[in-house]
């Protein structure tokens, strides 16, 4: 036997045994120090039983004791078995007594206990630190706002497997990227197949001002709506003949100017005295609804407002 193997083992038989469990027993436990020579499947056939019939029969008429010397305090003791696994499983194992196992499964609590709290404020440090760091900053207003979400949500049922599929690029990306700047901790719940998010408790506050931030920004960036649009139509001095306009030139805006898809407009063309024209644009969502025809095809109060409208030229350059 190798040094670790058990000093010796015994089988203890009920008193009064048969002679067919004898033999059962016997072929059960024979060990040549390296391995049974008859596994309990082969002895089952034999008799025509079921491996479940089989081990009542050891129990009720057999105990085996393997004597051992502890190998941390080298007590002698003895370890009662009741299978060919536990006996094969001790020879692989370092023989410690009761106590002195006892004493090495407290000190790798404590260990574990230990790791685990370090781990848990390595973790803390890192989730504080991402906050000092301002490092939702990184992200712009759509992926702040589901950040929050997963904040506030705290457990969120993520299918990790669905994440790897090509359509899911973007949000499985997203995912790590938070996870990889420390501004969450993803853990999957035990039982469950919902997953906690951890982070700091500092976290939604700041998260909830950038976001607000970011509209107001987002905001002023949105062109007001336009009011109306005049400039002048320069007479084409070059006209050649009908396929040539009668009026080109280029024109400059100050600013922003969106048409919404919808908007109803009036305009208008007046002659000036230089042979220019002058072109105006005004949205009459505000005047009156009406389809781009000629005002006199309008019903006759609708004419009346577009006409006075028309002729205010206070908007005229």
């Amino acid at each position: 036997m190798e040094e670790n193997y058990p000093n010796n083992y015994e089988i203890k038989f009920k008193d009064n045994i048969d002679e067919r469990s004898l033999d059962i027993v016997k072929r059960y436990w024979s060990f040549d120090g390296a391995e049974f020579k008859e596994r309990p499947g082969q002895i089952s056939k034999d008799f025509g039983w079921t491996h479940n019939k089989l081990i009542p029969v050891l129990r009720e008429n057999s105990a085996v004791l393997i004597s051992s010397t502890c190998l941390h305090c080298e007590m002698s003791f003895a370890t009662q078995v009741y299978s060919q696994n536990e006996f094969l499983s001790l020879l692989k194992d370092s023989f410690l007594c009761p106590s002195c196992d006892l004493l090495l499964q407290e000190k790798k609590e404590d260990f574990r206990i230990k790791e685990a709290q370090r781990i848990k404020e390595q973790l803390n440090l890192q989730l504080e630190n991402a906050v000092n760091k301002r490092l939702w900053e990184q992200f712009n207003l759509a992926e702040n706002v589901l950040l929050l979400k997963l904040i506030e949500s705290n457990e969120l049922k993520i299918d990790f497997e669905k994440l790897k599929k090509p359509r899911f690029k973007e949000e499985k990306e997203l995912l790590e990227r938070f996870t990889d700047q420390g501004l969450i901790f993803c853990f999957k719940k035990p039982n469950s197949s919902n997953y906690s998010f951890k982070f700091s408790n500092r976290l939604k506050h700041n998260i909830e001002k950038h976001i607000s931030k970011l509209k107001k920004e987002t905001s002023k960036k949105i062109p007001k709506d336009w009011s109306r649009i005049s400039f002048k139509l320069l007479r084409n001095k070059t006209r050649k003949d009908k396929n040539t306009p009668l009026f080109s030139g280029t024109v400059e805006f100050k600013q922003d100017i969106v048409i919404k898809a919808g908007t109803k407009c009036l305009y208008g063309v007046w002659s000036r005295e230089d042979e220019n024209q002058w072109l105006t644009i005004t949205p009459v969502s505000d005047i009156i609804v009406a389809k781009n025809k000629t005002i006199e095809y309008e019903a006759e109060p609708i004419r009346t407002i577009l006409k006075r409208f028309l002729n205010n030229q206070d908007f005229i350059e």
